[in-house]
């Protein structure tokens, strides 16, 4: 049934608690975890693994010390900074919703520092205060907008992108940012997937 939401805590799929729960540890929020999605999913940014001499192992909870406390060593150390400066500042926008997707003002009995930072995008970088706020900048990206497209692209067609689909995936990119009739953009998206030569013919088969 429908619920009534808090706007300044609600806002669309970033804020969802089966996203921020998805993202997370059994016991704790999880930056990397969220980091990672959001670049992987909404940037297609795919960060390079962990160094193999580096245990990939998110530090235990420490009473009296907040998360984003517990992850400043990840950018002190060079060897992991190259990788968890950009996927830790954005990842650290989540800390008001803790492992479940619950709201919280404090963690580790600290007030919650939820501010951020994007860098390396074509044009999604800078500063943020919040998952809304990091939604707001990603809504406003081309580079989001193409993601989106290209992600929606390998679901319906079952498979990865080829050099020859290139003017498709620009005409599903198109169709993301150009809302028609204040609709949104997803419906015309869907319309522009089924319209689409990929969509209508198999390989060989187009005219």
């Amino acid at each position: 049934r429908e619920a009534a939401l808090d706007p300044t805590r609600r806002a669309g799929l970033l804020t969802q608690g089966s996203f921020l729960a998805a993202a997370a540890r059994p016991r704790q929020s999880s930056p990397v975890a969220r980091g990672v999605w959001v670049l992987e999913h909404m940037l297609c940014m795919s960060p390079p693994p962990p160094p193999a001499n580096v245990a990939a192992e998110f530090p235990e909870p420490v009473p009296g010390v907040s998360t984003r406390e517990r992850l400043e060593e990840h950018r002190k150390n060079p060897t992991c900074a190259s990788c968890h400066a950009l996927i830790d500042l954005i990842g650290l926008g989540f800390e008001h919703y803790d492992g479940i997707g619950q709201w919280r003002d404090q963690d580790g009995g600290k007030p919650v520092n939820a501010t951020g930072e994007i860098t390396g995008t074509v044009d999604a970088d800078g500063s943020f205060d919040g998952a809304i706020a990091l939604a707001q900048k990603l809504g406003s990206s081309t580079q989001t907008a193409a993601c989106l497209a290209r992600n929606y692209f390998r679901f319906a067609y079952g498979r990865a992108e080829t050099e020859a689909d290139a003017c498709t995936l620009e005409t599903l990119t198109d169709a993301v940012l150009s809302p028609s009739d204040g609709k949104g953009s997803i419906p015309r998206l869907l319309g522009a997937l089924a319209t689409s030569d990929p969509f209508l013919f198999r390989q060989g088969d187009a005219p």
